[in-house]
């Protein structure tokens, strides 16, 4: 197997925001580096191209668990406490409102709920973001609709 350099962790962490990630919208342009997920695998890869290829301080990163208010929290905040190298404490919580009817299917013991990475003053680096996309897109041909 190839091993990965820089240019295959920079192009990781592009990918991973566009797929995941908070875009800037038309009626709100100044979108702060926000992202989601509940794959502790790729929450790691994503904070680790913050950290290393971006070189974002870690004091400029906050964390959010939002989570259904009938899961184990104790237990989540442990689990993304862990993930992430932080101290529980220091992880906002944000409950989901459980309803009985939507048959949803995360829930047990494996349910750690989701995790929101926020990078703080960030705006700017979101723009970069939707450009590297952008000239990705362009790179590959890919046409606007």
């Amino acid at each position: 197997m190839r091993e990965l350099n820089n240019d295959h962790l920079w192009l990781a962490g592009i990918m991973l925001y566009w797929a995941e990630g908070s875009k800037a919208k038309e009626h709100l342009v100044s979108q702060q580096v926000n992202f989601n997920n509940s794959d502790p695998k790729m929450i790691k890869v994503f904070l680790g191209w913050l950290l290393t290829i971006i070189k974002i301080p870690k004091n400029e990163i906050a964390f959010a668990l939002y989570i259904h208010n009938t899961a184990d929290i104790e237990k989540a905040l442990s689990f993304w406490a862990k993930t992430v190298s932080c101290d529980k404490r220091k992880i906002k919580v944000y409950f989901k409102e459980h309803k009985l009817k939507t048959g949803r299917k995360n829930t047990g013991i494996a349910y750690n709920g989701l995790l929101r990475i926020i990078v703080r003053k960030s705006t700017n680096l979101n723009r970069k973001i939707s450009a590297w996309v952008d000239h990705i897109c362009n790179y590959w041909g890919v046409v606007q609709w």
